[in-house]
């Protein structure tokens, strides 16, 4: 493939993004799309052989095509257990985490500080038993008939 083609295709890829950003319904997550498509694309613009970008469209892509397909924009957690394959989490890292150092399956509070809350996280009350969440009911107030 020509340089031109891939460029093309990373605008292209970039349009798409910013087109479903438009069209998304929590203003919040949207928000949190367009950021993460600014900082993830200026984080990758000094990519310069054609594997590497070819590398980048398909994890923006398959990344792009998840957060349509379960309406979650932020990166889907991926399990491994541990000594189950024989190899480390690094080797087995799904395509749509490539440009991330971190991860999401032990990294909590970078987690958290890279993204807003669910609406389940907001409904959660800190104070009840993790392992019994009862979550509030959407429009329930207290002392209502």
């Amino acid at each position: 493939m020509s340089q031109q083609s891939l460029k093309r295709q990373v605008l292209q890829l970039y349009r798409d993004i910013l087109r479903v950003a438009k069209t998304w319904k929590e203003p919040d997550e949207a928000q949190y799309i367009r950021e993460e498509a600014d900082r993830l694309f200026h984080q990758n613009k000094n990519v310069a052989s054609q594997e590497e970008i070819e590398e980048k469209l398909f994890e923006g892509r398959t990344r792009l095509e998840l957060g349509i397909h379960y309406k979650i924009p932020y990166p889907r957690p991926y399990h491994v257990v541990p000594g189950a394959t024989g190899k480390t989490r690094d080797m087995i890292k799904p395509a749509y985490m490539a440009s991330y150092d971190w991860d999401l399956s032990h990294s909590h509070t970078t987690r958290e500080a890279k993204r807003p809350k669910t609406r389940f996280e907001e409904d959660f009350d800190e104070e009840d038993n993790p392992l019994q969440v009862r979550r509030k009911p959407r429009g329930y107030q207290v002392g209502t008939s």
